[in-house]
């Protein structure tokens, strides 16, 4: 995966500013002031490539198959958000950047109501990354 313009320029104001801290003409590095926008702009980008992996892997196994309910729908979660979901049949892929530098995954089924009242989701599993 590539790196950003952005955390290449704020790795390179941490090498400067440990020079000057090294020659005495500054006291401490300044890491905490970029260290979460670095991050942010991070996770966005890495959830903008593995929307576009996804993207084009989907494509590529729905061109084989023949039976719309057996292909896969992906979708981004609404304007703006950093998430995306991929469903077939009864399942849900949930990706989501929920705050800088964490991604949550959650796997959904709809299962049949016991008390006969259609559907209901249920948690397969979920992870915080």
């Amino acid at each position: 995966m590539f790196t950003s313009h952005r955390t290449i320029k704020w790795i390179e104001s941490l090498a400067e500013q440990e020079l000057l801290v090294s020659s005495g003409e500054r006291s401490s590095i300044d890491i905490l002031t970029t260290k979460e926008e670095v991050l942010s702009v991070e996770t966005a980008s890495f959830m903008r490539d593995l929307y576009s992996h996804f993207d084009y892997l989907v494509g590529l196994f729905n061109a084989r198959v023949s039976q719309p309910s057996l292909q896969v729908t992906l979708a981004r979660m609404g304007e703006g958000a950093e998430g995306f979901s991929l469903s077939r049949n009864e399942m849900r892929l949930t990706l989501n950047s929920c705050q800088a530098g964490f991604i949550q995954v959650a796997c959904h089924k709809w299962l049949p109501d016991p008390e006969g009242k259609g559907r209901r989701p249920t948690v397969m599993f979920s992870a915080l990354i």
